[in-house]
């Protein structure tokens, strides 16, 4: 997946958790429904400008448009990021994760 199908995959999911259609989400933008949709195709580069205006109607910071790890798949890979950020929380932290996953996955 290419970094700007990356990026459009973040702003796909930003306006669907913002609750808005696509035509609503162009409208707030003040662009093109077709220009909206090749952004989250990774079919079109958006200005800097409308990154900005993208993060504020979505209600997320810029940069978490940007915040993207291409999809892993390879098992050891995945475990070792896995690890490598529980090793960085507490143990009130990890309990929360913990309980989180239970609740998410499952027994």
């Amino acid at each position: 997946m290419t970094a700007e199908q990356l990026f459009g995959k973040r702003v796909r999911t930003a306006r669907k958790a913002a609750r808005l259609t696509l035509q609503q989400a162009a409208e707030k933008l003040d662009i093109h429904l077709n220009h909206l949709s090749e952004i989250e195709r990774g079919k079109s580069r958006p200005s800097f400008e409308l990154i900005i205006q993208i993060a504020d109607v979505f209600g997320v910071p810029p940069m978490s448009l940007f915040m993207f790890d291409r999809d892993e798949t390879d098992e050891r890979a995945l475990r070792r990021k896995i690890n490598s950020l529980l090793d960085t929380y507490s143990a009130d932290q990890l309990g929360h994760i913990y309980r989180y996953m239970k609740f998410m996955i499952g027994p």
